[in-house]
C-alpha cells in the first residue's frame, strides 16, 4: 500500500498505568479496539499497544490518524467507547504526549501482530540543543531514510517532536526482531548519525518495549519539509 501524506497527520503517544488486577481485561479490550479500528477506519493509520517489560502494568500506546476528522470518527465508534469506559474506571495514571510529526515511514506491507509477537519495538526520547535542532533533524532524517530503504528488517520508523517543545524528540521504531535491530545498529548510516549528532544531544533515553498489539495500514510516508 502507498499512503503518502501531504499534510501532517495527528500523532500521539500515551503512557498508561493499569490496575494490576485488570491487565488481561485491558489487553482484550485494547485488542478489539485496535484491530476493529484499523479494519473499519481508513483514516486510522497506525495503532500500537506496547508494554514495559519491567513494569507489566505500564503501557505505551502510539496512534496516528490521517487528520482530526479521522480521529473524531474513531472516538465516536462503539469499540472506542467500550475502551474509554474501561479506561475511565481502571487506569491509575495517564500521560499524553501531543506530537508534531517530522518524518514517518512504513514498509508497504501492513503490520498486524498480536500477542507478545517477536517484533522488536523501541521508543527513544531525545532532547537536543535548541541551536542544533535543524541540523539534528537533517542528519536523523537522512539516517532513517537509509535504514528504511536498505534494511528489510526495519519495518517502521516515526520521528516527531513534542508539540510544546520542538527540541524534544520521540522516535518510535519497529523491527522484524531483535537481530534486525542489532544489525541496524552496526550499519554505517546509523554509526554516522551517532557520530554526527553526539555534540547536539543533551539527553537520551531508549526504551525497549514488549509488542502486544501492533497494527497499521502500511505504506505510510510523511516528511514535514516536503
Amino acid at each position: 500500500m502507498d499512503n503518502r501524506l501531504q499534510k501532517a497527520p495527528l500523532m500521539r503517544i500515551f503512557k498508561l498505568k493499569v490496575a494490576s488486577d485488570k491487565l488481561t481485561e485491558f489487553s482484550e479490550i485494547g485488542q478489539h479496539n485496535l484491530t476493529t479500528s484499523i479494519a473499519k477506519e481508513p483514516g486510522t493509520l497506525a495503532m500500537y499497544s506496547t508494554s514495559s517489560p519491567d513494569e507489566p502494568s505500564t503501557f505505551y500506546i502510539a496512534e496516528i490518524y490521517e487528520n482530526t476528522e479521522a480521529y473524531e470518527k474513531h472516538v465516536a465508534s462503539e469499540h472506542f467507547q467500550s475502551f474509554a469506559s474501561f479506561a475511565a474506571e481502571h487506569l491509575t495514571d495517564r500521560l499524553v504526549y501531543q506530537l508534531h510529526p517530522q518524518w514517518l515511514k512504513e514498509k508497504a506491507e501492513a503490520i498486524s501482530a498480536q500477542g507478545k509477537d517477536s517484533l522488536t519495538v523501541k521508543l527513544a526520547e531525545v532532547d537536543v540543543k535548541t541551536e542544533s535542532n535543524q541540523a539534528f533533524r537533517d542528519i536523523v532524517v537522512k539516517e532513517m531514510a537509509a535504514a528504511m530503504e536498505k534494511e528489510t528488517g526495519v519495518l517502521a520508523m516515526y520521528a516527531a517532536t513534542l508539540a510544546d517543545n520542538p527540541a524534544s524528540w520521540r522516535f518510535f521504531e519497529i523491527y522484524a526482531d531483535n537481530a534486525a535491530y542489532e544489525k541496524h545498529r552496526q550499519t554505517q548510516h546509523f554509526k554516522t548519525y551517532i557520530e554526527q549528532t553526539a555534540e547536539m544531544v543533551q539527553t537520551k533515553k531508549l526504551l525497549t518495549l514488549t509488542a502486544d498489539i501492533l497494527v497499521n495500514q502500511g505504506g505510510l510516508f510523511f516528511d514535514l519539509f516536503l
